[in-house]
């Protein structure tokens, strides 16, 4: 693939639902911390599916770390974001097998 189709897929790829993702990707950013909950209401999304879909995402591609919560105490995960690479969304590329970080110009690996 050409350099130009390229960018011009990835710029595809992150027009569909960017802004929600935009939205969840500056939360993260402010609050460092957050469960699946907190970043939804945050965000005003009422689909936790798709806020728990992305964090799974970033997790996997070593930019989230979860804590697990006691199940007894009924406490939910809480996330934690440790790559903070700038304002711009990482998003998902190559059938979900990737994710392509625009602040640095890098894939990274699910």
């Amino acid at each position: 693939m050409t350099p130009r189709l390229a960018n011009q897929r990835r710029r595809m790829v992150a027009a569909r639902g960017a802004d929600k993702r935009e939205k969840l990707w500056r939360a993260m950013r402010i609050l460092r911390t957050f469960t699946i909950g907190e970043l939804a209401a945050v965000t005003e999304l009422a689909s936790v599916k798709s806020v728990s879909a992305f964090c799974s995402e970033l997790r996997r591609a070593g930019y989230l770390t979860v804590q697990r919560g006691n199940h007894h105490q009924h406490e939910c995960a809480r996330y934690r974001l440790i790559r903070d690479t700038g304002p711009l969304v990482p998003w998902s590329i190559n059938h979900g097998n990737a994710i392509y970080d625009p602040n640095e110009d890098k894939e990274y690996a699910l």
